[in-house]
């Protein structure tokens, strides 16, 4: 439980957890959203934390920002057809791939915070 993916999971987790919003002007700490910081890092955390990153992996509004970064970085000025295939193949294999490598509870038992 000690790799970076799982670091990197928690974070994003704690991040969802100590969501605000705004009330009256003022920022609030959503109590809903509140949870012992003594509270351990379960499975179902972990499954459900890496699936709300599928979900946003898979909005296309970052899908749109992921093919603007590959625009922007990725095809250099003499790479005359880069920019049209980034856009026409990238949005289809981003799904394949998140698809076939992208499984939720797989990466968990690796990360060994499922069991088997």
């Amino acid at each position: 439980m000690g790799s970076i993916g799982v670091y990197l999971l928690r974070t994003i987790l704690s991040l969802q957890m100590n969501c605000m919003r705004e009330r009256d002007g003022e920022r609030e700490e959503m109590e809903e959203m509140e949870e012992p910081a003594s509270k351990a890092f379960t499975c179902h955390d972990c499954i459900e934390g890496l699936k709300f990153i599928d979900r946003y992996l898979l909005d296309e509004f970052v899908v749109d920002e992921f093919i603007v970064y590959l625009e922007e970085n990725f095809c250099l000025p003499d790479m005359e057809a880069c920019v049209q295939a980034v856009r026409n193949h990238f949005p289809a294999m981003h799904r394949m791939a998140m698809k076939q490598f992208f499984k939720p509870r797989e990466i968990c038992i690796q990360q060994d915070v499922c069991d088997p």
